[in-house]
């Protein structure tokens, strides 16, 4: 017991490497299980156990597997049979192609990926607390990562973005709130592959970077590092998509099916009828395309002026989602985005994981005010913000990976990297209180 109350800097190399590889060990066999889970219910492998790329969900199947046969990063979409190279966001299609070049074997791929991305977390907190915090609290936020069925169910699945979100996006949090010199450079990889992981991580990758270099006291060469990231990122895709297509992909084109996804869901006026216990995948809607468009530039253009109408005619209506999207984010416990079952019902039962999740989410949201209220309280100088980054940086990140679902609509899988978020918030400002040497200055 004694080690477990060591000071995570006292830990020997070889003490330290027990402890990520044990870590390593639970993450995989967690993996194998939830991979013979998975196998069966969406015929994801054949009888050698290879991988097959078609059955991917979320528009990944024909785009992963044209890219691991062809080199080819693109997909034909039967809806049009128009050529997409920007319809999805690269990294999940680039980890699992290049993950198959290994070995195609189903169970490798999910292991060896949820290996790498549970790694970065875990080489995240152990920078962030080495000097300041103990053992058993480092193991206790690990233990919690896999404790929540349903936070584990989104870390360790390959078929959506979310995955790599839930995950990233806490990593992100540790370093962005510590003082070891190595987080820049951490901190500017997780933003080179935020940004190519999901649209909707735009906000906080263009924004964050620059509150940072603000905030930090160090080097400029030092806090430019995270800027420079996600400069990177946005070349290398924007020259892509330049190369491929003739125009750059940014901002809200930063993939070219976010203007469809507008107005076949949130901009549609079916939509509050649905959302959130019905699946948006219901809602009726017109996808038929006029057959001269040929590329997905002018798909995308198209629909983008379909939504600049809808949105002069039915603002209203669609400021009334706003609130119920809210109401979703913050409480909601019931099973969301379902399909009728063989009678024609909905079947939105309570899910302890989510009333869990809302739990923390809320709790951490109650602190932040308390904390805030108590700052303008006792009238502290508001020049030495860098003391409160903890709440600074917890607040950005909630606000700016939150709000692009609050604009289109959110999930329970959407969600799952902002309560971790709460939930380092939540155990960090405990720690703090309570015998951890005034972690935050």
């Amino acid at each position: 017991m004694k080690f477990l109350y060591k000071n995570i800097s006292e830990l020997s190399f070889k003490q330290s490497l027990f402890v990520y590889l044990i870590f390593v060990f639970i993450v995989s066999l967690l993996s194998a299980l939830y991979t013979n889970l998975i196998i069966s219910k969406f015929e994801l492998a054949d009888v050698n156990n290879n991988i097959i790329f078609s059955s991917l969900q979320f528009d990944y199947g024909e785009l992963t597997e044209n890219f691991f046969y062809n080199g080819d990063f693109s997909q034909v979409r039967t809806e049009n049979k128009i050529k997409y190279y920007l319809f999805k966001s690269p990294l999940l299609a680039i980890i699992l192609s290049y993950t198959a070049k290994i070995s195609r074997n189903i169970y490798f791929i999910f292991i060896f990926k949820n290996i790498i991305t549970f790694s970065i977390l875990f080489i995240s907190l152990f920078v962030s607390m080495r000097l300041n915090f103990k053992l058993y609290v480092f193991l206790f936020i690990l233990i919690a990562f896999i404790a929540n069925p349903y936070n584990t169910h989104v870390s360790l699945n390959i078929f959506f973005e979310d995955n790599l979100i839930a995950l990233l996006l806490p990593s992100l949090f540790v370093l962005l709130i510590c003082d070891d010199k190595r987080r820049f450079y951490i901190i500017s990889l997780i933003l080179f592959f935020l940004y190519l992981t999901k649209s909707s991580m735009l906000f906080l990758t263009l924004i964050l970077p620059l509150i940072f270099f603000i905030l930090e006291r160090d080097k400029k060469i030092l806090r430019s590092l995270p800027i420079l990231g996600v400069i990177v990122a946005v070349l290398l895709w924007g020259l892509f998509g330049y190369n491929k297509t003739g125009r750059f992909p940014f901002a809200s084109s930063i993939i070219t099916s976010n203007s469809e996804a507008l107005h076949n869901v949130v901009l549609n006026k079916k939509f509050l009828d649905y959302y959130p216990y019905k699946s948006v995948d219901l809602i009726p809607n017109d996808n038929k395309i006029p057959k001269n468009l040929n590329t997905e530039w002018e798909v995308f253009d198209y629909y983008n002026v379909k939504n600049q109408k809808y949105l002069r005619d039915n603002y209203n209506l669609y400021l009334q989602g706003i609130p119920i999207k809210i109401k979703f984010i913050m409480f909601n416990i019931y099973k969301e985005s379902t399909f009728p079952n063989k009678d024609n019902k909905f079947n939105n039962e309570l899910m302890f994981s989510y009333l869990v999740n809302k739990f923390i989410f809320n709790l951490a949201i109650i602190l932040f005010v308390i904390r805030l209220y108590l700052l303008v309280k006792n009238k502290k100088n508001f020049s030495k913000m860098y003391d409160f980054k903890i709440d600074i940086y917890f607040f950005l990140i909630l606000l700016l990976s939150l709000l692009p679902h609050i604009i289109a609509w959110a999930t329970a899988k959407h969600l799952v990297a902002a309560q971790q978020v709460c939930l380092i918030y939540l155990i960090f400002n405990f720690f703090k209180k309570f015998n951890q040497n005034n972690y935050f200055k």
